[in-house]
């Protein structure tokens, strides 16, 4: 799978998306709910489903980068199997759609 293989990626390894700065704010905070220790706390949890073309990613993390990387993952994965108007010339809308 194509997205399987960019989360894979190195954290930061993605290069900058066009829609990148939609997905997240430069800085935030995010509640601290519990403390995780040992190996568990050197890794992110992470899941992609797809149906059709919606795609959905749940990422468990309080990482920023790899939040960032998350959100990356996916509109690189989206653009990799449904190319933008930019590249294919059609003049249909964006597969992924900013709401």
């Amino acid at each position: 799978d194509v997205i399987q293989a960019y989360v894979a990626k190195v954290v930061g390894s993605l290069p900058k998306h066009p829609l990148d700065d939609l997905t997240m704010s430069e800085t935030f905070s995010l509640p601290v709910v519990a403390t995780i220790t040992g190996a568990q706390s050197k890794t992110f949890v992470q899941l992609l489903e797809s149906f059709v073309d919606d795609f959905m990613h749940l990422v468990q993390s309080t990482d920023q980068e790899v939040l960032r990387h998350c959100s990356k993952v996916l509109l690189h994965g989206i653009h990799s199997v449904f190319p933008p108007p930019k590249i294919t010339g059609h003049s249909r809308a964006d597969p992924v759609s900013v709401k």
